[in-house]
């Protein structure tokens, strides 16, 4: 973390669980980019099931939603 530190959303009132789901949805994007959409292979990136990583983009699809 502190070598990521400048990464990691601090603004505002955000409590450490909003900053911990930011992080990780901005790692799940990444890792999808450079798989190039492929969710198997994010996954194996991520050291994820690839279960477990359908649960997590299904979960910051419904926290999206919730923001708007």
């Amino acid at each position: 973390l502190e070598e990521r530190q400048d990464q990691v959303p601090t603004r505002g009132s955000r409590n450490l669980n909003l900053a911990i789901a930011e992080l990780e949805r901005r790692m799940i994007q990444k890792a999808l980019d450079d798989a190039m959409g492929n969710q198997s292979a994010a996954a194996r990136t991520l050291g994820l099931t690839e279960q477990s990583l359908r649960y997590r983009l299904r979960k910051y699809d419904a926290f999206a939603v919730r923001r708007k």
